[in-house]
């Protein structure tokens, strides 16, 4: 079937602005707020700043947290890699690396690392070596052998990211403090997959977690800097964490003690903060203006998208049709949807733009058509409707949820479409329904990276999050790129058909958002290391 050919408007400018504001602290001043986000990642040094707070003096030894949902103890279960997701793990698992804001890697639990290039194989064996000083929490060595059996762990227990390198990864210790990763298939990413910034498989796990990862539902096994403390933690509900005596670094440790509280209503949060209650919270494009006085940190952080599933048995055959996709993509108004919704928060996305590629060259873009939708649909033999069933993230992401996608709802309803979502409550009723394979559509966020992890999480016939298949084109566009000491030709024609065969529907771009108290420094974010976490927060009057 010949594809229908996009009406097309470089994002240039875009990008443009991207460049400019990146490097801008984000602020509120009473009820003026400046966000530094574009749909287009670049590269960028970190952004962030000091804020009037509201006044009073406070405990300085606790550092008090609120999010908008808890996520899974254990990294292997995470349904997200980073931003609040990183609030459960972050404390307490340290990272075979680290991205700064700049976009540099830096050593973590790894010191040294490179890819073992030959004429017959690039990018596809990577060796590092681990410091010789670390232990887990439970006092345990970090040596090669724990992190193999971690990262053999992390890929056997198929999570959410459990495809992220790729079908069947080997791993070895090929000595007491030397690993060797050999992938199936060429990958130059890997250190930032490794990262604290990328896929939750470099977060280490000790080899007590590993064989009996239950353990990791009440506790946590990690190298990083501080630990869960049980006796006052309510799953899904608050977290403490306290220092962790075994940690290489203890001058790192800047709290005595870590809470996170989950609190799902944004207006709720950011009225407990103005209160004096917590001093860093998940900030929320419904509450962005009436957050006077507090520090606001934002970067680009993700694109959420519906995903149509065509790879099972859904029920759904008209998404099988590449003209009723299509159609769909005509159908949204993307920019009215963002302005409405998300004032200046969020940018309408029209495709799958990534760090490492040049969109003004590109085709990425569906206007917003309406008739044009009919007309695809008449032609597919849906001119009187169909009716497909989603599932959506609920409010526990805020209007980036259910309030997201009822609008989207409402452009497909003009067109015919009739779509029933169903609301998840949290991240891990969300993640059990997904993997259940029973909708057409399912709401999705895609971290905005580079096109290598990408492809392996979203594109790859294997991929976690491949709901359509395999596309054989797209799999040569992309494996032509890997070969090439210039992949952007290659890729932005695979990034071309993945959006001409509409097998998702762009919708806005995600910010990473926080509001930050008086007294509270290191919540710096940038596109390059859009989560700011925890680790990196320490008291504003304490010299770093």
């Amino acid at each position: 079937m010949a594809e229908v050919a996009m009406n097309i408007k470089q994002l240039s400018a875009v990008a443009t602005r991207a460049r400019k504001q990146m490097c801008r602290k984000a602020s509120l001043r009473g009820l003026s707020i400046v966000l530094a986000i574009a749909a287009v990642l670049v590269a960028a040094t970190g952004c962030g700043g000091s804020g009037s707070l509201p006044s009073g003096s406070r405990d300085t030894t606790t550092l008090r947290i609120a999010v908008s949902s808890s996520t899974p103890m254990n990294p292997a279960k995470s349904t997200y890699a980073v931003y609040w997701g990183a609030m459960g793990t972050n404390p307490a698992y340290a990272a075979l690396f680290h991205v700064t804001t700049d976009g540099e890697i830096k050593p973590q639990l790894a010191t040294e690392w490179g890819y073992v290039n030959t004429a017959e194989r690039k990018n596809e064996v990577f060796e590092f070596t681990l410091r010789d000083d670390a232990e887990f929490s439970d006092g345990t060595p970090v040596n090669a052998q724990a992190v193999v059996g971690w990262l053999e762990y992390f890929v056997q227990a198929k999570g959410l990211y459990a495809n992220v390198l790729g079908s069947e990864p080997k791993f070895t210790a090929t000595g007491p403090h030397t690993v060797r990763i050999e992938l199936s298939a060429p990958n130059p990413r890997l250190p930032e997959i490794l990262s604290d910034q990328g896929s939750a498989i470099g977060l280490i796990g000790s080899p007590a977690a590993v064989a009996d990862p239950e353990l990791m539902e009440s506790g946590t096994y990690g190298a990083g800097p501080y630990k869960l403390l049980p006796s006052e933690t309510v799953n899904n509900d608050h977290y403490t964490y306290v220092p962790n005596t075994s940690y290489w670094d203890q001058d790192a440790i800047h709290f005595e003690k870590i809470n996170v509280k989950v609190i799902a209503n944004a207006s709720t949060r950011l009225q407990a903060q103005q209160s004096g209650e917590y001093d860093v919270t998940i900030g929320d494009p419904s509450t962005a203006s009436q957050a006077a006085g507090l520090q606001v940190a934002s970067a680009p952080q993700g694109v959420f998208y519906l995903s149509f599933d065509t790879k099972h048995d859904v029920g759904a055959p008209a998404l099988r049709d590449v003209r009723v996709r299509q159609a769909m993509n005509y159908a949204i108004d993307r920019e009215g949807i963002a302005k409405a919704l998300f004032g200046e928060t969020a940018d309408p996305a029209y495709g799958y733009v990534t760090q490492d590629l040049d969109t003004a060259s590109h085709n990425f873009r569906y206007e917003y058509d309406p008739a044009k939708a009919k007309q695809l649909l008449a032609e597919a033999g849906y001119a009187d409707g169909l009716t497909l069933n989603g599932i959506d993230t609920g409010t526990f992401l805020g209007q980036f949820g259910t309030p997201l996608v009822s609008a989207v709802a409402e452009n497909l309803k003009a067109v015919g479409i009739k779509l029933d979502s169903q609301s998840s409550p949290n991240q891990a009723d969300y993640a059990k329904k997904v993997f259940e394979y029973k909708a057409a559509v399912v709401q999705t966020l895609g971290v905005i990276s580079t096109t290598p992890p990408i492809y392996t999480q979203n594109l790859a016939p294997d991929g976690t999050t491949n709901f359509f298949g395999e596309d054989k084109e797209i799999t040569r566009l992309y494996e032509a790129g890997v070969s090439s000491d210039d992949p952007d030709a290659a890729w932005g024609e695979m990034w071309q058909r993945y959006t001409n065969q509409a097998y998702t529907i762009p919708l806005v771009t995600y910010p990473a958002l926080y509001y930050v108290s008086k007294g509270i420094s290191g919540v710096d974010v940038s596109a390059a290391a859009p989560s700011s976490l925890p680790t990196a927060w320490y008291p504003a009057d304490k010299q770093q």
